[in-house]
C-alpha cells in the first residue's frame, strides 16, 4: 500500500475539516464531531479502510440532523450536532458486535476439546 499518499490524503482531509469547521460548530466544538465519528465507526470494524465510510456517513447524517434540529427547535447548532453524533454513538456502543457493552455482558463459551475460551465477540 502506498502508506506515505494515504497518509498525507488523510492529513488534507482532517486539515480541511477542522478549518470548514469553526464556522458551523465553533471553534471549542470542532473535535466533537470528528471524533465521535471515528469512535463510532470504530464500534463497528477493526479496519481502518472499512472506518472510513461509516464515519464519514455518520458525521454527514449527523451533522444534517444536528443543523436539522437546531433549526426546528431554535438552539445552538454546534451543540445539536454534538448531541446527535453522541446519541450515535451510545446507540452504536450498546450492541456494538465486538466492543458493545451488551457483548461484554454475555457470558463467555467454553470450547469443550481444549477447555479453554474460545474467541466470541465479548472477548478483547
Amino acid at each position: 500500500m502506498p502508506v506515505i499518499r494515504l497518509d498525507l490524503r488523510l492529513y488534507v482531509v482532517v486539515t480541511a475539516t477542522i478549518v470548514m469547521s469553526p464556522e458551523a460548530v465553533g471553534h471549542v466544538l470542532v473535535l466533537a464531531p470528528l471524533i465521535t465519528t471515528a469512535a463510532t465507526a470504530r464500534m463497528l470494524t477493526d479496519r481502518w479502510w472499512a472506518m472510513t465510510m461509516p464515519a464519514s456517513g455518520i458525521g454527514c447524517a449527523g451533522s444534517v440532523a444536528g443543523l436539522y434540529g437546531s433549526y426546528a427547535y431554535d438552539l445552538a447548532a454546534g451543540g445539536s450536532v454534538v448531541v446527535v453524533a453522541t446519541g450515535v454513538f451510545i446507540t452504536t456502543w450498546c450492541p456494538a458486535p465486538r466492543h458493545g457493552l451488551l457483548t461484554r455482558a454475555l457470558p463467555q463459551r467454553v470450547t469443550p476439546e481444549a477447555g479453554a475460551p474460545a474467541v466470541t465477540a465479548g472477548t478483547s
